[in-house]
């Protein structure tokens, strides 16, 4: 799951990474890399104040993370004392075992060409945009799937069921 967020003003990344006592803190980059914990989701802070975080694995997690984010900029000083920082969820990324081979030309031809991207030279596996969501289905021949770009579980829940109706009934 990604997110982001805007703090509002610019931010001196050398100082502030200086000031931070979490896990992990450094600048690589145009970024300040921050982990509150060893294997937990990295934010990613501009000094223009936006951030975003990755490697998120529930609205739990991303709830717990931007809290101590938000309680850092608070303490340091960088938004005003108890000011919310705004962030929204932008990408929610799911992945499907299937448990079966499928034959991706072969679905190629089932899915028509119009709603699919398949080149096996270029990528390993068929990328699909249904109609019923504005996600996108990557589906390859081992049988996992992956959706993406859903900004809720729930769209990538219907995308998932979705095709896996659609591979039952037409592999």
């Amino acid at each position: 799951m990604i997110a982001k967020g805007q703090l509002d003003t610019e931010l001196d990344l050398k100082a502030l990474c200086e000031d931070i006592i979490v896990y992990e803190s450094y600048i690589k980059g145009p970024g300040l890399y921050l982990k509150f914990e060893e294997d937990g989701p990295i934010l990613t802070i501009a000094r223009s104040g936006k951030y975003f975080s990755s490697g998120v694995k529930s609205f739990e997690e991303l709830d717990s993370i931007h809290k101590d984010f938000s309680d850092l900029m608070n303490d340091l000083g960088v938004v005003p004392n108890n000011s919310e920082v705004s962030f929204e969820v932008v990408n929610v990324v799911t992945l499907q075992d299937l448990d079966i081979q499928i034959e991706l030309s072969r679905l190629a031809m089932s899915l028509g060409m119009e709603n699919i991207e398949y080149e096996p030279e270029q990528f390993a596996g068929l990328v699909y945009k249904p109609k019923i969501s504005e996600g996108t289905v990557l589906i390859f021949s081992s049988g996992k799937v992956i959706v993406t770009g859903s900004k809720e579980i729930s769209d990538s829940k219907k995308i998932h069921k979705s095709v896996e109706s659609f591979l039952q009934s037409n592999i």
